[in-house]
């Protein structure tokens, strides 16, 4: 009987010491801390005339949630008692079974941000997010939306015991992890800039450096006109600068170059026309002509009968870029993206 005791006292031992071996693992430390999650997503109306928005993001726990969005703005506020913790976000975009061909004016924003009080006093805030300033996108063809859907990108970053994040990879399920376009947020990056107010925009307009839309007669005193209206598809529209940039140059320059456009404003892009945006201008003038030569008419620069980069990449080959040739043939082509001889005119999407 005692043998037996003994026995199984022994194998006791001997089952409780495996055991402490194969659970020997490092614990991540959890440091107590008051921290706010904050989640948003904004999308254009465009948006969801063209696609199912599916909000995913992570919770306080750390388990993965999902809503459907409804309206053009989500937004998500949890609360966290520890850290380290993970925030993740993701846009999962979806095109409708049936999009008839059109202009659709799209763009997400997504932004994920956190502000961690700490238990030494310390507050930090942080996040990542969608460049806020990015501009729109027109699709205009059940295969451009469904393109355009696949490209959602994914915020994801990790915040550490001290509050302080870094970019980390979220698997929905689906979704990239490719960050190429997901920066620091920066909320106040664009306080103090004019934003655009506009009346019932239409064709022909100028906009004036006060961000309104005016006849170019009736711009008033101290007002100066910025960039013509070249379209306009409900709230959302395309307008161009007043005069050329600089000289010539590349393609790679000419997409800086436009995104550095002066005067700035909130609620509106400087860019480098894509060829459908260039298409749809052309198609608003009614023609090729009276896009390039109205110009003029209030006292700006008309376009030249030459060739102007288009922001679109060739299909064929990634190292060329789509061109238009504002002469009266009005050619459309591709040309390596090196090449600096093409003429750049910004253009304001809105």
């Amino acid at each position: 009987m005692l043998a037996a005791i003994l026995t199984c006292g022994l194998t006791a031992v001997m089952l409780s010491a495996c055991s402490s071996d194969n659970d020997d693992k490092t614990e991540t430390p959890q440091e107590q801390a008051d921290v706010q999650m904050m989640y948003a997503v904004k999308v254009t109306d465009d948006v969801l005339k063209v696609a199912d928005v599916e909000v995913n993001y992570v919770d306080q726990t750390g388990a993965k949630q999902k809503e459907v969005m409804t309206s053009t703005t989500w937004k998500k506020t949890l609360n966290a008692k520890t850290l380290p913790l993970t925030e993740g976000l993701w846009a999962k975009l979806t095109p409708k079974g049936a999009v008839a061909s059109g202009d659709y004016f799209v763009k997400v924003t997504t932004s994920a941000t956190y502000e961690a009080k700490l238990a030494n006093g310390q507050t930090i805030t942080g996040g990542f997010g969608t460049d806020p300033a990015a501009s729109l996108s027109l699709v205009q063809t059940p295969e451009r939306v469904a393109a355009w859907c696949a490209t959602s990108p994914t915020v994801g970053f990790a915040v550490d015991k001290d509050g302080y994040a870094a970019k980390t990879s979220v698997d929905f399920g689906g979704n990239s992890n490719d960050d190429g376009n997901v920066v620091n947020v920066s909320p106040d990056a664009q306080q103090g800039l004019p934003a655009l107010d506009f009346t019932d925009p239409v064709f022909g307009q100028v906009i004036g450096s006060d961000g309104k839309n005016y006849d170019y007669a009736s711009l008033p005193s101290g007002v100066t006109a910025v960039a013509k209206i070249c379209y306009v598809s409900g709230a959302h529209g395309l307008a161009l600068a007043l005069t050329d940039e600089r000289g010539t140059m590349d393609w790679s320059k000419a997409q800086t170059t436009c995104a550095a456009h002066q005067p700035a404003f909130n609620g509106g892009t400087w860019k480098l026309a894509s060829k459908d945006e260039w298409s749809a201008m052309m198609n608003a003038a009614r023609s090729l002509s009276s896009l390039r030569d109205r110009f003029s008419e209030i006292g700006a620069s008309n376009l030249q009968t030459g060739s102007y980069w288009s922001s679109t990449e060739s299909e064929y080959d990634s190292s060329e870029a789509w061109y238009h040739d504002f002469s009266d043939y009005g050619l459309w082509d591709f040309i390596s993206k090196a090449v600096p001889v093409i003429r750049v005119r910004a253009c304001l999407a809105f």
